[in-house]
């Protein structure tokens, strides 16, 4: 195991080229109490961060197999993640973030497996300024990024990476999947296989997470055209939901799209984007939720409780104050 001078990257020796892979998850409640250092990350770095993700189901995971596969070398600067808090310290931020675009020079390619909807004291756009950094560091270097369904998608994001590719499942089953999405894409690109870029379409739409949901409604409906788009071709497409609580410029409903670096690829891109985003529009009242009275609520959950056939204890709490919405809810 090679150690490079800033003791912080380690890498892995192979026949092939030389891949970041990296790993920063934060979904920031930016009306949440509860502070965000640098501990609340339990950071790991170099060896421990590939380590802590090996033979897991992460994104990350899935961007260490597919790159070992390939021989290649791995720089492996952090694995990060904290649960859903208030915004990110500065100094957490630029700790992190710091070690990723140090190690991002002499690389071939950059993998991250980001949340999407980070949003630090000193950057309202966590992953978009990130990027920008990386771009300037490592000039010319394919960026793939695996992201949360969540993810509040910015311009930057788009405009400095070649490869992004979303969860398309909420309850979130499909980490390791999408980073193999995202992986197998950036290596065609090292390949000569492919060459991609990046379209979307934002709406003027905040979801409500209860709304989210892959599993039932508009939301399933818009991931399933998304899947059949890639079924008839694209590369990747992916209907992010937002994160609608994050006091930021836009935390709305996006439709991005990976298509080949072409005229006719770009076009077909936008097409699906924007017709995609159409659909949303017109299913755009399904993403409120509407809760009924707390008395209603209470009645319903005494009436269920009492019902001593089901056999079963009920739970009766609100969303935002649920354990990982992060609230000032009263231990």
């Amino acid at each position: 195991m090679q150690r490079l001078a800033a003791g912080h990257v380690a890498q892995r020796r192979g026949d092939g080229m030389k891949i970041l892979i990296a790993r920063l998850n934060h979904e920031t409640n930016t009306f949440s109490p509860v502070p965000t250092p640098l501990e609340a990350f339990a950071p790991r770095y170099g060896e421990e961060a590939y380590r802590d993700n090996k033979g897991m189901r992460t994104a990350m995971a899935a961007f260490i197999d597919l790159a070992e596969r390939e021989g290649a070398t791995l720089v492996t600067p952090v694995s990060a993640m904290a649960n859903p808090s208030g915004p990110v310290h500065a100094a957490a931020y630029d700790a992190l973030t710091n070690r990723i675009v140090e190690a991002a020079v002499g690389c071939d390619a950059i993998l991250l497996d980001l949340h999407g909807a980070m949003v630090a004291e000193n950057s309202a756009d966590g992953e978009g300024d990130l990027l920008v950094r990386l771009r300037a560091a490592a000039p010319g270097v394919p960026i793939g990024v695996a992201l949360d369904l969540h993810g509040n998608i910015t311009q930057q994001m788009v405009e400095h990476a070649d490869v992004m590719v979303g969860f398309k499942t909420y309850p979130h089953v499909d980490m390791y999947e999408t980073g193999e999405h995202a992986a197998r894409l950036l290596l065609a690109m090292l390949e000569g296989r492919g060459e991609y870029t990046v379209r979307w379409h934002q709406l003027p739409l905040m979801s409500h997470s209860l709304r989210s949901t892959t599993l039932e409604g508009a939301m399933k409906r818009a991931v399933e055209a998304a899947q059949a788009a890639e079924h008839d071709g694209l590369p990747a497409v992916t209907v992010f939901a937002g994160f609608s609580l994050a006091d930021i410029e836009a935390p709305c409903v996006s439709v991005v799209v990976t298509s080949e670096v072409t005229e006719r690829g770009a076009r077909a891109a936008q097409a699906v984007a924007d017709r995609i985003a159409m659909q949303i529009w017109e299913d755009r009242a399904q993403f409120v939720y509407e809760s009924e009275p707390l008395e209603t609520s209470l009645q319903r959950a005494h009436s269920l409780a009492v019902d001593a056939t089901r056999g079963h204890p009920y739970l009766h709490c609100h969303h935002w104050h649920h354990t990982t919405a992060r609230s000032n809810e009263p231990d």
